[in-house]
């Protein structure tokens, strides 16, 4: 009774930390599969405009990443897919042994009570004992029979159901694994079909424009003259706030009890802070990494470029204070926001609706982001500071 008490244990244990794992796999596809969706829509919008090669190339290439990471998250799910059949096809061999002995033993039981089936060979057992406590034991012992019979039948019933349940999740397993089976083959050969379009856009673009290297030159130029101007402005931005604060150390913020909340609060948010736009794809990443079209070239992004649609409107990531606008070099408006020790940059703002001093809520909209003439890009920006070091954005932002 006890073993088979375990055995359903076991099974409904490991049922639940699978369904969990494969419900968050199920969860990042979704989002992947949203991504995809609305870097199609950039994508379509690019291909209708001819001023901007280099960007398609930079939107097809994001969309390549989501369908490698979707492709991925679907390799997973097959593998969980694959264990979870194991594991039901073990529960089921495992019932089918449990249930093979209960009913060797109800047999056994039942036959037990065919040879005393009358009242009299039931009182004559009883009342053949030598003494007044082995009659009572005799007498026990044929109530817990009983009981232990009911228990068996009711047992047995159980486990059968149990049995096809077990069955039916192994042929609905099998049929979710053909379905993703299915998807992947699709996923791959849109992959294929995506990189054949990347290569020959690259081609095109390396032909028309010889000049690519020195374009994006320029771009990391305007990036690092960008990043001297926001160096500078933090460094006055934290050197305005500890004036006359006798705890002020250099090159970090001295909080007030209330700044010191405000910033818990932010970390308290790693990786739950809503995106700076309402929807968007990063095209640039943070960091020193090679560029997406031309190898050859580093890029260095003190922050990331997120890529939206035209007319959208920047938003902040979290309650604070706007401590500064600013028009930049090559980024045209640009918006600081202090949450405590951080800071949230916002800039390739056309116009801005908010003031130096303003306090602003999460997701409040800041301004509206530029929309280049020449290329008709339209991205914002964006940058998160600690004191005077510099974050990745991505590990922030919820993903």
């Amino acid at each position: 009774m006890k073993r088979s008490v375990v055995i359903l244990f076991i099974s409904f244990f490991t049922f639940s930390v699978f369904s969990q794992t494969l419900d968050e796999l199920k969860e990042q596809r979704e989002k992947t599969e949203k991504e995809i969706e609305y870097t199609n829509k950039l994508l379509e919008k690019t291909q209708k405009d001819t001023r901007s090669s280099l960007n398609k190339i930079t939107i097809i290439g994001k969309q390549i990443d989501n369908r490698k990471q979707l492709i991925n998250g679907i390799n997973q799910e097959i593998q969980l897919i694959d264990a979870d059949i194991v594991e039901k096809r073990n529960n089921v061999s495992n019932l089918e042994t449990e249930i093979a002995r209960l009913k060797k033993e109800y047999e056994s039981a039942i036959y037990h009570t065919w040879k005393t089936r009358n009242s009299q060979n039931r009182l004559m057992y009883v009342f053949s004992g030598k003494d007044l406590g082995e009659v009572y034991r005799r007498i026990r012992y044929l109530h817990e029979f009983s009981s232990f019979r009911k228990q068996q039948s009711e047992l047995l019933v159980v486990m059968q159901k149990d049995l096809q349940k077990e069955l039916k999740g192994v042929e609905q397993k099998r049929e979710d694994k053909l379905g993703l089976l299915d998807s992947k083959t699709k996923e791959q050969y849109n992959l294929q079909q995506e990189q054949q379009k990347q290569d020959q856009y690259v081609k095109d673009l390396k032909q028309k424009e010889r000049g690519l290297k020195r374009q994006l030159a320029q771009q990391q130029k305007k990036m690092d003259e960008l990043n001297k101007v926001i160096e500078k402005i933090v460094a006055e931005e934290i050197r305005k706030s500890n004036e006359g604060k006798e705890n002020a150390t250099e090159g970090k913020f001295a909080l007030t009890p209330e700044e010191k909340l405000v910033s818990d609060q932010f970390d308290k948010n790693r990786g739950k802070l809503p995106w700076p736009v309402e929807q968007g794809i990063i095209i640039s990443k943070y960091g020193e990494h090679k560029h997406e079209v031309e190898k050859t070239v580093t890029v260095n992004n003190p922050g990331v470029d997120i890529q939206t649609d035209e007319g959208a409107k920047a938003r902040a990531i979290f309650k604070g204070t706007v401590t500064g606008i600013y028009q930049l070099p090559g980024y045209n408006l640009g918006v600081f926001v202090r949450h405590g020790e951080y800071l949230s940059f916002y800039a390739n703002l056309s116009e801005v609706f908010v003031k130096k001093g303003d306090n602003v809520d999460t997701k409040q909209e800041l301004g509206r982001i530029y929309t280049d003439e020449f290329n008709g890009r339209t991205f914002l920006h964006f940058e998160i500071w600690k004191s005077k070091v510099k974050n990745n954005p991505e590990y922030w932002i919820a993903r």
